[in-house]
């Protein structure tokens, strides 16, 4: 009797652990639907694959199907709750629904086979779909959510061959001038989904002189048709090379690391659905090396005053007033501004000034890239003191550079200045005293910075109050009170 107790109370307890410890075995419903079974190839197709269940923590992504025949321009996932009331008891459900858009590589009738979910033991499997993609316009809905195919990710392929990835480095001229701008672009083509990308290697660029004026943050995703095959491509830099060398120069190739998802998803990706924990393959991929002839430019015809400017400019001159006395500084500008490497640009050549004393002019350069091309100005200043009163005036300044879309050297001049000269309050004379500007420039350029002596905090050595003498002078006090 003893013993039929003991199993009833034993039998008792482990109902009640069930009951507390709900089996974490449960049922799934797993479906899949397409919002058009006949699309054209320009359209979109999206399939949402729904999981319903208690508890949808742990429940892992679906496995898609082998979809080669489509590219997926967009992903995303949407969780709803249900609550329900039967017998005093509170039932909920979850349903995750995973929406995948799809555009068809080509015309044709295709399936898009069963997804599965592995979980609890068991796998739940989806039925296949057929689509039909024609060539023109259909009545197959477009999906209005999510965002266009040319900002989103690229296609979701696990899968890739050689041609579904790859770099190009596009170049606009294969033969130019010394000096001449060459543009190259590094253009990513993908059919293949990247979780990351990075540069591994970029070229030296020896033999030339070297203006980066795009580089991207973040992949900007645009579609092309190559070869009849349709890919995601983004410009990764665009990169002004201007020649300092003459004869064959080769730009060497630009090497990148792309990691892409190497199959099947992981345990860990599905419970957190994100990308960051999916298992992943790196691949190396990198551009074709360029060659260019870089020609010299021609000996004949070359003007004086000529620095090796190449490109397209044009001058001109001002002063910041037009009336001033005798030793009073007054500032000229000469700006020249156009497209070329604007860096370089030598001075232009200044007229006669011997009615003025000329201190050392300085420059500074203002680069503002126009349609892949490096356009701007530099700005060079001059501070005269007029020297005797009356009207001075200031000749042309020039300015000479080679012309490459015409092939010949120019020459661009400013026109003349005029400047009225007061005698100064002394009565004239020579300025015997530097103006306060180039003074103060002077001063600037005097101002270094000074480098510390020591990298970081860390290194400047033990710590007071754990080195010998904070110890002595706590113990030497206490000591003191103690005798006395």
């Amino acid at each position: 009797m003893a013993s039929c107790a003991r199993f009833l109370l034993w039998l008792s307890m482990v109902l009640c652990l069930f009951a507390v410890f709900p089996s974490r075995a449960q049922e799934l419903s797993v479906e899949a639907s397409v919002d058009a079974s006949r699309i054209s190839v320009d359209d979109v197709v999206t399939l949402v694959i729904s999981v319903s269940g208690r508890n949808l923590e742990d429940a892992p992504e679906p496995s898609l199907p082998a979809l080669n025949d489509f590219l997926i321009v967009g992903r995303s996932s949407a969780t709803s709750s249900n609550f329900s009331l039967s017998n005093g008891q509170v039932n909920t459900s979850q349903t995750i629904q995973y929406i995948y858009q799809l555009q068809p590589r080509q015309t044709g009738k295709f399936v898009i086979g069963t997804a599965s979910v592995a979980y609890g033991g068991r796998t739940y499997r989806t039925t296949p779909f057929t689509i039909e993609v024609t060539q023109g316009q259909t009545g197959g809905q477009r999906p209005s959510s999510g965002t266009s195919p040319g900002q989103n990710a690229p296609p979701g392929k696990t899968t890739y061959a050689k041609d579904d990835m790859f770099l190009r480095a596009i170049i606009d001229k294969k033969q130019a001038f010394a000096g001449e701008q060459i543009t190259v672009v590094y253009k990513l083509f993908t059919r293949v989904e990247l979780t990351t990308a990075q540069y591994d290697r970029l070229p030296s660029y020896t033999g030339f002189w070297v203006e980066e004026f795009f580089s991207a943050k973040h992949l900007e995703y645009k579609q092309e048709i190559v070869d009849g095959k349709r890919y995601a491509t983004a410009i990764l830099k665009q990169i002004a090379l201007f020649p300092t060398v003459t004869g064959e120069q080769q730009i060497e190739p630009l090497t990148m690391l792309c990691d892409v998802p190497a199959g099947g998803k992981n345990l860990i990706d599905s419970f957190f659905n994100d990308p960051f924990f999916s298992r992943t393959h790196q691949v190396s991929i990198q551009t074709e090396p360029q060659t260019v002839e870089v020609v010299p430019l021609p000996a004949s015809g070359q003007p004086r005053g000529f620095g090796g400017a190449v490109g397209q400019f044009s001058i001109r001159s001002f002063v910041d007033q037009t009336k001033a006395e005798v030793n009073q500084p007054v500032t000229m500008t000469v700006e020249v501004s156009g497209t070329g490497n604007i860096k370089t640009l030598g001075e232009p050549v200044l007229p006669d000034l011997a009615v003025f004393k000329r201190y050392a002019s300085e420059s500074r350069d203002e680069i503002a890239p126009n349609n892949q091309q490096i356009a701007g100005k530099k700005i060079f200043t001059h501070v005269l003191i007029p020297l005797h009163p009356g009207e001075q005036r200031i000749a042309p300044a020039s300015f000479v550079f080679f012309d490459p879309v015409s092939r010949a050297y120019k020459t661009v001049t400013t026109t003349p200045l005029v400047l009225s000269v007061e005698p100064g309050r002394d009565g004239g004379g020579v300025a015997g005293v530097m103006p306060q500007k180039t003074a103060v420039s002077q001063m600037r350029q005097d101002i270094q910075y000074i480098k510390p002596e020591t990298v970081s905090l860390e290194d400047q050595g033990t710590a007071l109050y754990g080195s010998l003498w904070y110890i002595l002078l706590h113990l030497i006090p206490a000591a003191a009170a103690e005798i006395g």
